[in-house]
């Protein structure tokens, strides 16, 4: 059964800068973000991305919630961030981003984060990122 909801990405720089709710855990909540992962997922893939935040996609109430492939094309979900330590070192790298078609920026970044989050399946974790 396919996914009943189309998506489209959102490209309102106005939009983009909402701030993202976080989510509450619950199961309600467990089964919604399920589904929008899914969704976001599919986004992904008919778009040819490696990462997308709910702002993106949300035409409302956007959730503290990420997607994204790892190096090694495995499908990730991030749901409630937060950063609790990143490095003093930066790296620079030039990229494009789905809601601005056509526009490659250079992005600096933190060389390591490390950052609490819960699953899909609300389950905590706490994980070091390198170089992304």
């Amino acid at each position: 059964m396919g996914l009943k909801i189309k998506m489209e990405i959102i490209t309102d720089l106005q939009k983009l800068k909402v701030v993202s709710q976080e989510v509450e855990l619950n199961d309600l909540n467990k089964n919604k973000i399920r589904i929008l992962a899914l969704e976001m997922r599919e986004t992904l893939l008919k778009n040819r991305g490696l990462g997308l935040s709910h702002v993106q996609v949300a035409e409302q109430e956007p959730l503290q919630l990420f997607v994204f492939f790892d190096k090694g094309f495995n499908f990730r979900v991030i749901v409630n961030p937060k950063i609790i330590y990143k490095n003093n070192i930066t790296f620079c790298v030039k990229e494009g981003c789905l809601s601005l078609p056509k526009k490659e920026i250079y992005v600096c970044r933190p060389y390591k984060i490390r950052v609490r989050f819960y699953d899909e399946n609300f389950e905590k974790h706490e994980e070091e990122f390198r170089n992304i």
